[in-house]
């Protein structure tokens, strides 16, 4: 039997979920911030005040949850380093809401 896939970790469906799902709602948030303060703010505006205050806060819970099944932080940064991009962009996106730009 090939021994790298009996030491190798099993892929669970539940947190690859979860974090895809919080990578598309912080893209989301990310994009609107951009266009936001990018220039577009007539368009943007109403897009960021309405999707903006459900998108963001769903891929911070997803991410949380994600966070607590699987323990990123346990793992080496070159396979957890997806999830710290994630936290990134929360720092970015919270700097740019509290007024740092």
């Amino acid at each position: 039997m090939d021994s790298e896939a009996m030491t190798s970790k099993p892929v669970r469906p539940l947190p690859a979920l979860l974090l895809t799902a919080a990578a598309l709602c912080l893209g989301a948030a990310l994009l609107l911030r951009w266009f936001l303060f990018g220039g577009h703010a007539g368009l943007a505006a109403v897009a960021f005040l309405g999707l903006g205050m459900i998108v963001y806060p769903s891929g911070v819970i997803l991410l949380i949850v994600y966070a607590v099944l699987d323990k990123p932080w346990t793992r080496p940064f070159r396979r957890a380093w997806f999830f710290w991009l994630q936290v990134l962009v929360i720092v970015a996106i919270g700097m740019s809401v509290a007024g740092w730009r």
